[in-house]
């Protein structure tokens, strides 16, 4: 489907291109990169990222994509605000007549882009067949490029132009260093996050069981405490070992394969790594900690979701978790109850039901997903071609899509449901579960009233469904390629 110009673009377009013709340019420098190694996947269809370095603030772009070598198709919808420019507005629509793409890059609350370096907006196209069987290369352009700072000055810019490949087949010793090397930071990123959760789910229920039914219990609470500091001191050498694992698994991957989309494209998360988690893709070391730092944060997140008080409990009880930790900060009434024990055990049986069901889930669903894109994979760059392999490959993906995941979901409901007959009123307060803290985590996934179970219930699988995509496209940056190639995409409330 070609994407078409809206009227609400074309009046975005109009006033923008206003704005450029009223004023002179501004000498400063501002250049806009299409990269020249792109790939496009196994469907004809290709991801193509805009990358920005300027020299001031920027309010605007517009620019137009054309390909010299031919016409290429927008995928309808495919325009994202990305690195950079989160909280943009990023368009883009065909212009049949012309033979090009409008790409805009809006600020529509007053944001700016400051002076630096980074992506700002992807989109996606499908690469024309009689293009990629007359040559190798599709060539994409791009034309008439304006940019407006934040007092709406143009700002001289230039373009560089890119190339996107039909066909981005491995020599098959890389191919094979490459089969060797994903299955390496997969499982290790499973592990990583089975520990966290494990051991926040333990630390955590030590916690909650002291508080719910033996409150004031200084011995309780400091054998807790004990467990907690123990089992958080020993992460940072699981971190440590992954980090080894995959150097070891990846030693023979040349460092342009790591990155490049024809190889593991972890060249993908190197704004992620710079930007959220303190680090880059320079070497696969680099790699493999902004790996680890992101599934830690990501496995932090699952455990908030499923006891939004665990960062109270700790910190309630001197627990050291890190400067750096993703468990939010909801639940901090320290109000203290004053009395023990019967009322507080089906709570306690509640909160346990929720966080053994949830880490279930998590670990279970992205090992299955991990498997099946790890079997298509292999199937593009050790056999291209080879329709029986990819056959099997995409069959074994679809059932777990299909049949595979929703049965896990189901059963995480059913468990929670079965334990939790306690009334969500004291679930949700705040010297229960504090559940009544994640309202917003669930608007975030469309889940808009948080008063009952079964509110909770959807909220925290979709919220899981999310956070268990986001692990496995960061830990393998082409899973989004597979999921698509066998005809899945990222659900709604996700985005």
């Amino acid at each position: 489907m070609i994407a078409k110009t809206t009227k609400s673009t074309r009046v975005a377009f109009c006033a923008l291109a206003l704005l450029f013709w009223v004023a002179p340019a501004v000498n400063a420098g501002v250049t806009i990169e299409i990269p020249n190694d792109l790939c496009s996947d196994a469907s004809g269809e290709v991801t193509v990222p805009l990358r920005m370095t300027n020299d001031e603030p920027v309010r605007a772009i517009f620019a137009k994509l054309v390909s010299p070598s031919g016409g290429v198709d927008l995928v309808a919808s495919s325009a994202r605000c990305s690195g950079r420019a989160q909280g943009f507005s990023c368009q883009a629509s065909t212009v049949a007549a012309n033979g090009h793409i409008n790409l805009i890059v809006l600020s529509l609350g007053g944001q700016v882009l400051p002076a630096g370096d980074g992506s700002i907006m992807t989109l996606r196209l499908r690469l024309a067949n009689s293009i990629c069987d007359s040559s190798p290369d599709t060539e994409l352009g791009l034309r008439d490029v304006d940019v407006a700072n934040p007092a709406n000055q143009p700002i001289a810019a230039q373009a560089v132009d890119g190339r996107a490949a039909c066909t981005c087949q491995l020599a098959i010793t890389d191919a094979r260093q490459v089969a060797k090397c994903q299955p390496a930071v997969a499982a290790g990123t499973q592990a990583l996050v089975v520990k966290r959760l494990r051991t926040l789910s333990t630390c955590g229920a030590a916690l909650l069981d002291c508080e719910q039914t033996k409150p004031g219990d200084l011995a309780c609470e400091g054998k807790a405490k004990e467990k907690c500091s123990k089992a958080l001191g020993a992460l940072p050498a699981t971190t440590e070992k992954f980090v080894a694992a995959v150097e070891k698994g990846c030693a023979d991957v040349e460092q342009t394969t790591m990155l490049s989309a024809r190889g593991l494209d972890f060249g993908q998360i190197a704004d992620d790594c710079g930007d959220n988690f303190g680090g880059s893709v320079g070497s696969t070391e680099a790699i493999a900690r902004c790996v680890a730092a992101q599934h830690a944060c990501r496995a932090e997140e699952v455990m908030t979701s499923a006891m939004p008080r665990v960062r109270e409990l700790a910190e309630d009880a001197q627990v050291p978790l890190g400067a750096d930790n993703c468990l939010g900060d909801f639940a901090k009434s320290r109000i203290a109850l004053s009395t023990a024990g019967a009322a507080g055990k089906p709570v306690v049986a509640c909160q346990k039901a929720i966080v053994t069901g949830g880490s279930r889930y998590v670990s279970t669903a992205l090992k299955r997903l991990d498997g099946c894109v790890a079997k298509v994979l292999r199937c593009l760059q050790l056999k291209p071609g080879n329709a029986g392999c990819l056959t099997k490959a995409e069959r074994a993906c679809v059932k777990q899509l299909d049949t595979g995941l929703p049965a896990l979901a189901e059963k995480l409901g059913r468990g929670i449901g079965k334990r939790c007959a306690t009334p969500f009123a004291t679930l949700a307060s705040e010297q229960g579960l504090g559940l009544a803290k994640l309202e917003q985590v669930c608007r975030a996934v469309g889940v808009d009233t948080l008063g009952s179970l079964a509110d909770y219930q959807r909220c925290l699988i979709r919220r899981y469904q999310c956070l268990v995509r986001d692990l496995l496209q960061f830990g393998t940056p082409r899973a989004d390629e597979v999921l698509r190639l066998v005809g899945d995409t990222s659900p709604s409330f996700c985005h």
